[in-house]
């Protein structure tokens, strides 16, 4: 009863919080992370240093963390199973990839306000290949199962992307041997497996 209690107790604090903020129209969302977000008012105390020299790192430091990354979602009724980001799988001669497995291009739908500003519609990448489950994105392209893909530049710099692909994956089939042919048996132990 003691933890029911205090379980409760803590759900209505969380809720009042909630209310709260809702009532005062204040978003709870900080992109950029609140911690960067607030060293602005302490310079003094951070890598930056003070002055303008350390306002304009901070504001460089923000907005680089501010736009390292962004999430297209994916939807299963679209082409290629995004409406932002069409994968296209390309096959490739033999000799540039092992096994000859087939690339994929990503044609990237461009925001508007770039392409007014002079941006082409779509951004296109050639030659995409996933280090781990690649087959399993060119299963789902083939079986028109949706895709999500996460952008992320590397450490914040300015000369490298990575791409992350989310997909829902169709079980492999489960096969089991007969018993006749051996059963291996394997120990658990804290420090080592027997």
């Amino acid at each position: 009863m003691h933890g029911q209690k205090r379980r409760l107790a803590v759900l209505n604090f969380k809720l009042a919080n909630v209310t709260k903020r809702l009532k005062a129209d204040v978003p709870g969302i900080c992109f950029g992370s609140r911690e960067l977000f607030h060293k602005q008012f302490h310079l003094e105390l951070t890598e930056f240093g003070t002055g303008k020299a350390g306002i304009k790192k901070w504001k460089q430091a923000w907005l680089d963390s501010r736009t390292h990354q962004f999430f297209l979602v994916d939807s299963k009724d679209e082409t290629a199973g995004n409406q932002s980001c069409k994968a296209k799988v390309v096959h490739v001669a033999p000799s540039l990839l092992p096994a000859s497995e087939p690339t994929l291009t990503l044609n990237i739908k461009m925001p508007k306000a770039l392409v007014l500003d002079g941006a082409p519609t779509f951004l296109v990448i050639e030659n995409v290949h996933f280090n781990h489950g690649h087959k399993q994105v060119l299963e789902a392209l083939k079986n028109g199962i949706a895709l999500s893909n996460r952008f992320h530049r590397d450490d914040h710099s300015k000369t490298g992307w990575r791409v992350f692909a989310s997909t829902n994956t169709i079980d492999a089939e489960f096969v089991s041997l007969s018993s006749d042919f051996g059963v291996i048996g394997v120990d658990f132990n804290a420090d080592h497996l027997a």
